[in-house]
């Protein structure tokens, strides 16, 4: 593989083999990831594409009354394989997922930079997860208090995360973890589900990648490091003990 070769000549990448510092395996006629290209994706141009800026994608358009039902939070992982690889794809191409929300498939070569968003679509997010993230989606109905736990623990939890709402979740279960290939659905703040959830599944993608993104569009907030901590989230959840 490529990622040996570079491996061979030292912790430098070559700028032809940028992407090889990951593991992720190049297929032909694919976009090279994380390199900016007006012609395919910039991350500033033809944006629509993905989204069309809709307020209610990351507004609540009426009064929706959270019913407070704590039912247990539900784990479910795709069978290991069936849905890899995954490729890359520029603007030109509409992107389209059979899950909701999507837990693995194609994406644009350019991913988020870390942190919270007023809205992200999951053609960006999604190669945030091939990198071992984590994204927390809420409806932008859910009770705000119950949204504020669970942001507290992705931030404790880690810094490769992304956290955007999500209106297509309903109002029984309005609050989703996802990594590659697992999701944890949730009624209410399942606080220590989640963090299970993130010490279990986090960083267990194809590619373990830190590296920050290079699109921004609706960046709220720069994720930072989770105390205890370092750069590539070498303890997950630092400040929850052992607890898996």
């Amino acid at each position: 593989m490529i990622y040996n070769a570079v491996m061979l000549l030292g912790s430098a990448c070559l700028l032809l083999v940028m992407v090889a510092c990951s593991e992720h395996v190049h297929h032909e006629g694919e976009p090279i990831m994380g390199i900016k290209n007006p012609w395919c994706d910039d991350g500033q141009s033809r944006l629509d594409v993905d989204w069309d800026s809709n307020v209610f994608d990351y507004t609540c358009p009426y009064t929706w009354e959270w019913s407070g039902k704590e039912s247990s939070s539900i784990l479910y992982c795709h069978r290991p394989g069936t849905k890899e690889p995954a490729m890359h794809r520029c603007l030109d191409t509409h992107i389209e997922y059979s899950e909701n929300p999507p837990l693995s498939g194609d994406h644009r070569p350019l991913w988020p930079d870390y942190g919270e968003y007023r809205y992200v679509p999951p053609q960006r997010w999604l190669h945030n997860l091939e990198h071992g993230a984590v994204i927390l989606l809420y409806h932008p109905c859910a009770d705000s208090s119950e949204v504020e736990k669970l942001k507290d623990v992705v931030r404790g939890c880690l810094r490769r995360h992304i956290i955007t709402p999500y209106n297509k979740l309903d109002r029984e279960n309005p609050f989703v973890l996802v990594t590659w290939g697992c999701k944890l659905v949730m009624s209410y703040a399942d606080t220590n589900s989640a963090k299970i959830f993130i010490q279990r599944h986090a960083k267990t993608a194809p590619e373990d990648l830190s590296k920050p993104g290079q699109f921004s569009y609706q960046l709220i907030h720069h994720a930072k490091i989770a105390p205890g901590s370092d750069y590539n989230d070498t303890v997950l959840c630092p400040t929850t003990g052992n607890e898996i």
